[in-house]
């Protein structure tokens, strides 16, 4: 887990910080997580799904945030849908599910928040889908997705290229990566970045998009106050399947450690041990911490 020149990816995470939450009806972190264009045989069952990823977002009433639909030649939009309504839950990893009428009879409990008038105004075979914030970006759109045949110029987010080349398969949706545990959306439109599968819309009732990463818990910490130099730390990961530590001391680098943990010989004075456990999921981005005082016998 550790990258060139001993950094490792926790303390990657930890120097990049966490950005700081937007305050209401601000969308500009907000993104298209799925994209399904319907099939050939239940055309009518397209949807766009958003999702928030912060608090507060939820708040779209009066600020004209809309998702905008292209076919292939990305001309003229073939629909425009305003995001015109306060949703109920606005917490990050919310979504906001944009669809047509017909989506309740072919994924039945899926709810909208959202609807399209009625129409096809996606296909597999080549177009777009975009998210406009507010007003105050006049034509642009913060977020595009585009596929297949696509020959629109102008639109942000698609220099890596359309995210399916052939076309979205029938029957399939494409879902947009996740990074950090699960808890970010990857804010690329890269193909390498995107997947088709089975299409799974979820409204805003549904459960928020939860955390991938492994918890980590000291059960064993050195005394608050205490005269070892080379205390020994105990700790476990929630899930504990298949789990890996790194352990840092003070200032230090992150270095892996299993538990039990007997740090090296420490100065007199204050300290602060932190570990974090990785699994599958990825690496927990807030290690659990002890901090203690070693004083002189």
């Amino acid at each position: 887990m550790l990258f060139r020149g001993g950094i490792s990816f926790v303390a990657a995470l930890l120097a990049m910080g966490a950005l700081g939450a937007p305050a209401s009806a601000d969308h500009h972190l907000v993104k298209i997580a799925e994209v399904f264009p319907g099939t050939t045989a239940a055309p009518n069952t397209e949807y766009v799904e958003l999702e928030m990823a912060s608090s507060g977002q939820n708040v779209f009433g009066g600020t004209n945030a809309t998702v905008t639909l292209f076919d292939a030649d990305g001309g003229a939009p073939t629909h425009t849908e305003g995001l015109n309504a306060t949703l109920t839950n606005g917490q990050s990893g919310r979504r906001v599910l944009v669809s047509v009428n017909d989506i309740e009879t072919a994924f039945p409990g899926s709810g909208t928040d959202f609807l399209f008038n009625p129409g096809n105004f996606l296909t597999g075979a080549g177009g777009a889908a975009c998210f406009k914030p507010d007003d105050s970006f006049g034509a642009s759109f913060i977020d595009c997705v585009s596929w297949g045949n696509f020959t629109g110029v102008g639109l942000p987010s698609t220099t890596g290229g359309n995210i399916s080349p052939g076309g979205i398969t029938n029957g399939q949706a494409v879902h947009r990566a996740r990074q950090l545990c699960d808890v970010d959306l990857i804010d690329t439109n890269s193909p390498a970045d995107w997947s088709e599968a089975a299409p799974g819309p979820q409204s805003n009732d549904s459960p928020a998009a939860t955390s991938g990463c492994p918890q980590t818990e000291i059960t064993k910490a050195p005394r608050k106050r205490g005269t070892d130099r080379t205390p020994k730390v105990k700790f476990v990961a929630d899930p504990p399947e298949d789990a890996t530590f790194e352990c840092r001391i003070d200032n230090g680098a992150f270095e892996a450690c299993d538990s039990p943990h007997t740090t090296k010989r420490l100065s007199f004075g204050k300290h602060t041990f932190r570990v974090a456990a990785t699994a599958p999921g990825g690496t927990d981005p807030t290690p659990a911490k002890a901090g203690f005082k070693i004083v002189r016998p």
